[in-house]
């Protein structure tokens, strides 16, 4: 079974990371990062985080060094810039490493035109394509990871502009499910929020927006908050997640969705 990993943040930040090592501290990004490529070596990883996979400096668990070379010696087609993950794409790649930012990639409300950085819409459709040429199927983590970054911030531009990338991801998926009756009937497809940050919320106005006008919204704090979050699903085993759950739960239906 193939395996791919897509985020905003660094592909070594917490969420990606969970997927593809173990390790003590989330603080560890360059450990993980050696993980991934002597270890796991999940087939897609695309992400911010050059300096986690060519670090001088060692990280909290004392690791550095150029996992980059590493990964190309496993054959990994490496690639920055969107143009370069489609040509690797385009090419027949089946193991592709891409790295568009030092650090966490650029806000989608920050971008120019002239930018290089692929969309998380993008880099996940290039990673379907890749995917789904395992003939035992994948298993693919797409997170908008930038969403929770905004509402620590209190930055509703920041937020707005994430969560549509999210939102156009999603659809990628849905389109890529839906052109096949197969995929229909073998994919379990999930959207959920591992917690809620900054107790946010739309308090008005009670009307149309006109122009020159803004919602009226904010938030309780720039931390997690015990708020519930609310889980989308459709496909296989996705009627058990019809109900509330514990978040721990999504494990079990995800592991017998595989199996």
């Amino acid at each position: 079974m193939a395996t791919g990993l897509v985020a905003t943040s660094t592909i070594t930040h917490a969420t990606p990371a969970v997927f593809g090592s173990h390790i003590k501290s989330r603080g560890c990004e360059n450990e993980i990062a050696r993980q991934y490529v002597q270890l796991t070596e999940p087939d897609v990883m695309l992400g911010g985080g050059v300096a986690k996979f060519n670090s001088t400096k060692p990280d909290a668990c004392g690791t550095y060094g150029n996992f980059i070379n590493e990964a190309l010696q496993k054959g990994y087609s490496v690639v920055y810039t969107k143009s370069e993950m489609d040509s690797a794409v385009g090419n027949g790649s089946l193991k592709l490493l891409g790295l568009f930012n030092n650090s966490g990639m650029t806000p989608s409300y920050l971008r120019t035109p002239e930018t290089t950085e692929p969309k998380l819409s993008e880099m996940t459709g290039a990673a379907l394509e890749i995917l789904e040429k395992d003939k035992d199927g994948f298993f693919l983590m797409v997170e908008g990871s930038q969403i929770d970054w905004a509402n620590h911030a209190n930055n509703l531009e920041y937020q707005i502009g994430d969560t549509l990338a999210f939102d156009e991801a999603v659809k990628t998926v849905l389109d890529w499910i839906n052109a096949s009756p197969k995929r229909k009937q073998h994919t379990l497809l999930i959207v959920v929020a591992d917690h809620e940050t900054g107790g946010f919320a739309v308090n008005g106005p009670d009307h149309i927006l006109k122009a020159g006008e803004f919602v009226d919204a904010g938030w309780t704090s720039d931390e997690h908050t015990g708020g519930d979050t609310i889980i989308w699903s459709q496909g296989t085993d996705s009627e058990a997640l019809g109900r509330a759950v514990d978040n721990t739960d999504l494990y079990g239906v995800m592991a017998e969705a595989i199996e």
